[in-house]
Formats: C-alpha cells, structure tokens, sequence
C-alpha cells in the first residue's frame, strides 16, 4: 500500500503578519508623522518612523476588533487636525472613526456619525 503524503502546517510569522492599505497620507509637518494610514483589520496607524511598525493602532479601543480604516485625510491649513473614518465588520458595518488635533498623536471618537444605506 503506497504511503500517503502527509502535509505539515507551520505559523513563522513574527509581529505584523498582514495589513491591507486602504490609504495613506503625508502630512506637510516638520517632525509630523511621516504617514497615516487607514488600514483593514486595524483601522489606521501613524507612522513616526517608516523603518519602525508603530506600537498602538489609531483608535486603540478597536484594536482586537474587526474594524477597518478607509479613509484619513488633514486639513491642509493645519495638518495637526487629521480624521480617519472606516467601519466595523461584525455590526451590521456600523462606521467607525476619529479626528485628532495633534497630529495623529491622539484621537477622540466621532460623536456621531452620517450612515448612508447603499442597499
């Protein structure tokens, strides 16, 4: 009887194992993040230093949920003042997002926020 091929599975994965960009933007800032990012699966992040993954998601309270960023935007006469908006998967893709007036460094959760049915 021919033995059977057995296949093995093995996780090597360390740190961030995936990130789906949604968008990306440079602020205009001397010493300002040198990206933010809306990002699936984590809603965003700011990116001090492009060689260093950032410790803390956008809106940590989202970080072991399923959210994900679309879009994040400044205002260009103060790039401190960013907002990121996305969506949260399990619930029913209730939106999610945030502004931060120091840029990126920290964010408040809109209070409310416009949903549009596409259905």
């Amino acid at each position: 009887m021919a033995q059977k091929n057995v296949q093995s599975w093995y996780n090597v994965t360390q740190n961030l194992e995936e990130l789906c960009v949604s968008d990306v933007k440079v602020p205009p800032l001397e010493g300002g993040a040198q990206l933010v990012i809306a990002a699936l699966d984590t809603v965003g992040l700011r990116v001090q230093d492009k060689d260093t993954l950032p410790s803390e998601p956008i809106l940590p309270e989202a970080r072991w949920t399923v959210d994900g960023g679309t879009s994040v935007d400044y205002c260009m006469k103060d790039p401190n003042t960013i907002a990121l908006v996305g969506f949260h998967y399990c619930i029913n893709c209730k939106g999610v997002g945030g502004v931060s007036r120091d840029n990126g460094v920290t964010w408040r959760n809109f209070t409310s926020m416009v949903i549009i049915n596409l259905a």
